[in-house]
């Protein structure tokens, strides 16, 4: 009796080293799979349209690449981002050509940044060594931007964000007055494509204003001297692990004149 009774303990204790090693492995592999793994590396239109990203280890963006077809050209726009070692952005060159120009006619600019304390970023032209830009920042989310040209200020942008961290509006402003605004829109039950990039917001924002990492962006409006610029309308599908791997862009124009777009993303495992 005594034998059996030892037998059975070890046949239970047995099922569960089974059962625990088991789900071991299942967590293991949802490790693996977690949404907490994945950044994109590519966006695909089905009119040609492309974006384009690439990471260091730290999984900030190192470059972005975007290709926008229309009707008599294809507009071409590059950014390359250059980090110091405890990640701050301490440069961004960028161009903005047509795809038919050879690379090696490529106008670059080179924007250097310096920063005075935690809110402010001084962006200075890199070959005039003049201020083109200044960042006002709260918590690493730029709240005013700053252009300036020859020393004299052109435009002002304020942004405002909802409790999630979301840009919901930036409002335009020349001399006083306010000459037009970007309202932004979002899905609060769906989290960014761009959820784990570590590129910081304010660089986010001034790459594209699209760009945001927090809430999934569903509706742009933007308006120039009160009146309708462009709506976009996003739409997203086909998750893998909460991540949209299915795009449908939609740009109405001025002329309420709708192009569509559908695109398909890709995602790399994070660092």
């Amino acid at each position: 009796m005594k034998k059996h009774f030892l037998l059975l303990n070890l046949i239970l204790l047995l099922a569960v080293c089974i059962t625990s090693c088991s789900s071991d492995d299942n967590l293991n592999e949802e490790e693996i799979l977690s949404s907490d793994k994945l950044l994109p590396v590519s966006i695909l239109g089905d009119n040609g349209d492309k974006v384009l990203y690439t990471y260091n280890d730290k999984n900030q963006i190192t470059e972005l690449r975007q290709e926008e077809h229309y009707k008599n050209y294809t507009e071409l726009y590059i950014a390359k981002i250059n980090y110091d070692a405890q990640g701050n952005p301490v440069q961004l060159i960028t161009a903005y050509e047509d795809l038919e120009t050879p690379e090696n006619e490529y106008l670059w600019e080179t924007h250097n940044f310096t920063y005075e304390g935690n809110n402010i970023v001084n962006d200075t032209d890199g070959d005039t060594g003049l201020l083109k830009y200044r960042f006002t920042l709260n918590n690493g989310f730029v709240v005013k931007l700053e252009d300036i040209e020859e020393n004299n200020l052109t435009l002002t942008t304020d942004i405002a964000y909802d409790e999630f961290f979301n840009a919901i509006s930036d409002i335009f402003i020349v001399k006083g007055l306010t000459t037009g605004k970007k309202i932004y829109q979002y899905d609060d039950s769906h989290h960014s494509y761009l959820k784990n990039v570590s590129t910081p917001d304010w660089l986010l924002n001034f790459l594209d204003a699209n760009l945001g990492r927090y809430n999934q962006l569903i509706s742009t409006m933007e308006e120039s001297n009160s009146k309708l610029y462009e709506t976009v309308k996003f739409n997203w599908d086909n998750y893998q692990d909460g991540f949209p791997t299915y795009l449908k862009k939609e740009r109405i124009d001025e002329d309420g004149i709708s192009t569509i777009t559908e695109n398909t993303i890709t995602y790399i495992k994070a660092k």
